[in-house]
């Protein structure tokens, strides 16, 4: 028993060091313990439900989960909502994106995103996607995970909802 304890000992100190020493390419991201920020996977964790957002039959015709979502959304129509113009508009990204009105408490059209049963977004999920509207409206390349990089906003504070049903008024 005595052998298999130094062995098991030896084992651990050589893993522990001989690790690889590599580098983070962004080693900001990690610091004080703030979770970096990825929209693309809280707009398929908060929206990408089989009743909302998802690619096999999104409602108003919104897919938020499959690849390549910003090409989806910059200068892209509201179909529901057309009165809140593009879903993501270049021109006005903070201001006259529907994906981000569509997140406040009176969204201007419809309901607030995502609708009731589901729970609304924190403050730091809505700056999350606010975050990466202004990084894919600022040249940024639109393929699956653009922006995840510039996204890493801290996320700490509650707020509102996005994704949801276009009978209970979607974009």
């Amino acid at each position: 028993m005595t052998r298999i304890a130094s062995l098991l000992t030896a084992l651990g100190a050589v893993a522990l060091l001989g690790g690889c020493p590599g580098s983070l390419e962004d080693p900001g991201r990690f610091e004080a313990g703030v979770p970096a920020c990825d929209a693309e996977d809280l707009m398929i964790r908060s929206c990408g439900t089989e009743i909302c957002h998802d690619a096999d039959a999104p409602q108003a015709d919104l897919d938020l989960v499959s690849p390549g979502v910003a090409s989806r959304l910059v200068d892209v129509p509201a179909v529901l909502c057309v009165d809140l113009g593009n879903l993501v508009d270049s021109a006005d990204p903070q201001g006259a994106s529907a994906l981000l009105q569509k997140l406040q408490v009176d969204p201007g059209c419809g309901l607030q995103m995502p609708p009731s049963p589901f729970d609304p977004l924190t403050a730091e999920e809505v700056s999350c996607l606010s975050a990466w509207v202004d990084e894919i409206t600022a040249g940024g390349s639109m393929d699956a995970g653009a922006g995840d990089a510039a996204m890493d906003a801290p996320m700490d504070a509650p707020a509102d909802g996005s994704g949801g049903d276009a009978a209970e008024g979607g974009t």
